[in-house]
Parts: structure tokens; C-alpha cells; sequence
């Protein structure tokens, strides 16, 4: 019984005081005691009568739980207890299109584990069909944060001149520590990369690991060969800086009559600053390296100078720990957008002889190599 009483506590009142860890204590013993008076000897003594009439009572008892169990995930409102809320904030189905009224849904557009890894972006995984790419395109690679973008890739798709479309991979770490298919997918974006025409734009998003603060030597290699290869094709890449990271996921931190305790739903703005120095020093080198990368930090508009928070205005940010919800890659799209029209509308993307790649060094470079 301890199981369910912790996540009952962790999930309502918390579980990180004296009161509240003696409180789930006594409430442990006293439902064992009562289970194994109530219900375990019980069931001992009748078990030795009759065998078959416990195993169909068993069974029965199994699938009622089991039926009650899913019933709040097909239909919330039959006996959830949370206030209401528009579910498609959080996550939209994954038939969802997120673009026109078939293209880019999760179904078709984001990799799992085992995966086939298509050698060319499919055409439902485009916002539109156009072999001659009159409009410049936005393409979106990355893990499972690359997917939690795709709110905001489509606002820009119908809000600024791109045309979106995302090919990401759930897990794949950026680090290497994945399966074939991810292997075979890191591999395969640098062939995307280098095929993209020179008003193009690559967005890459992943999860970047701010625990211990280290860069593995095969997330450098994989981000220097993107902006080595983009550079060459004179594309603009953009690289996403590290979000927040919560203690605690968001799906636990919505404002409900039962929940009094919102530890690890707020964390200090200045603390996670600290946590991602290391990246974004990578990062900031990248760009001064390569005039053609271009470093879009979301955190800017998620955290308020102060704090960042999982909700905002009583709506989800993020759907879990540290993947942005539907709802909070939307919200990222105006300032996106601007950020498009601020730093590729008005510079473009330097050639390899300019950046030193490829080409000459220069003395900007030098000065600054990437580590």
C-alpha cells in the first residue's frame, strides 16, 4: 500500500514535511492492518472451501478495477476529479494534423524506437506540395522536444513565409545513447541538412542534460557537423537553447481543490540560468564560429526574469517535466516568428569562405574556436 499513498500524497499535499511523512506512514500501516484483517484472512479461510468461486470473483474484482482504471483516460469527465480543462492544451491526439487537413500528424511524422528512417522528408510530413519549394522551408529535426515544437513550427507556417515541415524522433538522445533507428536518424538529418536550398532554415531542438552539465563529445560532433553542412549550402541553422527543467511534471501541478502543496512547479529563473551556462556557452561559441547559426532561446518568453513556472494564467506551459505542452509551443509562435524576421530576414547566411569553414580562417575564429 506504501506505493499508492506516495503518489496520493506527492500528487495533493506533498510529501516532503515531518507532518505529511508521519501522516503517510500512519495511513500505510493503518490500511495494510485493515487489508490484511478485512480482506487477507478472509479470503484465507474461504479459500480453503471453495477454489473456483474465489478465482471468478477474483477476476471479476480485476477487471472492475481495470475498467474504472482506463475510464478516466477515455472519458475524464465520467468520474474525474480535477477541475475542467481543454485537454488539447496539453497534448493533441496523434492523429491530430497539424498543418491543412491531413499533414504532419504524429502518426506520420515522429520516429519511434525501430523505425524505418525515411531517406527524404515525406510529403505528409510538408506543409504543402511543392516540388519546386517556391516558398522557403522550415525544417524541424530533433528528439521528443523537436515533436513538443511542432505547435509552434505550424503558427510560423501560417503566420510567416516558411512553409514547416518536422521529421523528429522520439528518444533520441543527442548524445548517442539510443537505438539503430536514432543512429541511423542523426545520420540521415545531415543528408536533410545538406540538401535544403540557401533561403532554407534547419531548426534543431533536443534535450539537452543540465543535471551534470557536460556536452558529450557526440552531441558536439553532431551539432558542428550540422553547422558545417549547413554553412556549405549557405542555410541558416538554428539551434534551440536548453528550456527549463522541473523537479516535478506539470500534469501534477494544475490548481485543484484536492492539491495544496505546488513545490517544484515554480523554480528560480537565476538558478536554472546557472544549471545551463555550460550549453549555452557552447552554444554562443557556435554561433560566433559560424555566422550562419543562429541560437533561439524560448526561456525569454516562458520565465518572467524572476521565476519559471509550469502554468501560466491557469493554462499548461508544459506537459510533463521539461517538454513544452501544445498549448505553450503556441504561445512561442509570434515571438518566433519575430525572431525569424529579426535574424534571418535581415542577415543572411554567410558562405563558407566568410565563416573560415570549408575555407580561410579568419582572425573571428580564431579567436573564438568552438570547444
Amino acid at each position: 500500500w506504501h506505493w499508492p499513498i506516495v503518489v496520493l500524497f506527492r500528487m495533493t499535499v506533498g510529501i516532503d514535511q515531518a507532518s505529511t511523512i508521519l501522516l503517510a506512514a500512519s495511513l500505510m500501516l493503518a490500511v495494510s492492518s485493515s487489508s490484511y484483517h478485512l480482506v487477507e484472512q478472509p479470503f484465507r479461510r474461504v479459500a480453503k472451501r471453495s477454489f473456483y468461486p474465489i478465482l471468478a470473483g477474483t477476476i471479476s474484482v480485476s477487471l472492475a478495477i481495470s475498467f474504472l482504471a482506463v475510464i478516466p483516460q477515455i472519458q475524464r469527465g465520467i468520474i474525474y476529479q480535477g477541475r475542467p480543462q481543454q485537454w488539447s492544451d496539453w497534448q493533441p491526439a496523434m492523429d491530430y494534423p497539424y498543418v491543412g487537413g491531413s499533414r504532419i500528424t504524429f502518426e506520420d511524422c515522429d520516429l519511434l524506437s525501430g523505425s524505418i528512417v525515411p531517406s527524404a522528408i515525406p510529403v505528409r510530413c510538408q506543409s504543402v506540395d511543392d516540388p519546386a519549394h517556391s516558398r522557403p522551408r522550415l525544417l524541424l529535426i530533433g528528439d521528443s522536444h523537436a515533436y513538443s515544437s511542432w505547435g509552434m513550427g505550424a503558427y510560423e507556417e501560417s503566420h510567416g513565409p516558411f512553409t514547416f515541415a518536422p521529421l523528429t524522433h522520439d528518444g533520441c538522445n543527442i548524445a548517442g545513447e539510443a537505438s539503430d533507428s536514432c543512429t541511423s536518424y542523426w545520420r540521415t538529418t545531415r543528408s536533410l541538412a545538406g540538401g535544403m536550398g540557401k533561403n532554407d532554415v534547419v531548426l534543431l531542438s533536443v534535450f539537452w542534460a543540465l543535471k551534470t552539465g557536460h556536452i558529450s563529445e557526440e552531441a558536439r560532433k553532431t551539432v558542428l557537423d550540422l553547422a558545417s553542412i549547413t554553412a556549405s549550402r549557405q542555410v541558416a541553422l538554428i539551434v534551440e537553447a536548453p528550456g527549463p527543467q522541473f523537479p516535478r511534471s506539470a500534469s501534477t501541478c494544475s490548481p485543484e481543490w484536492f492539491r495544496t502543496d505546488f513545490s517544484g512547479c515554480v523554480i528560480p529563473a537565476r538558478a536554472f540560468e546557472e544549471r545551463r551556462a555550460g550549453v549555452m556557452s557552447f552554444l554562443n561559441e557556435l554561433s560566433a564560429a559560424f555566422p550562419n547559426v543562429r541560437v533561439w532561446d524560448p526561456t525569454k518568453f516562458i520565465c518572467d526574469g524572476q521565476t519559471c513556472a509550469t502554468f501560466k494564467s491557469g493554462k499548461p506551459l508544459f506537459r510533463d517535466h521539461h517538454h513544452f505542452s501544445f498549448f505553450g509551443a503556441r504561445s512561442l509562435g509570434p515571438p518566433f516568428v519575430q525572431f525569424l524576421e529579426t535574424n534571418i530576414h535581415s542577415r543572411s547566411p554567410a558562405s563558407p569562405a566568410d565563416s573560415g569553414i570549408g575555407g580561410r580562417e579568419t582572425k573571428r575564429t580564431r579567436e573564438r574556436p568552438v570547444q
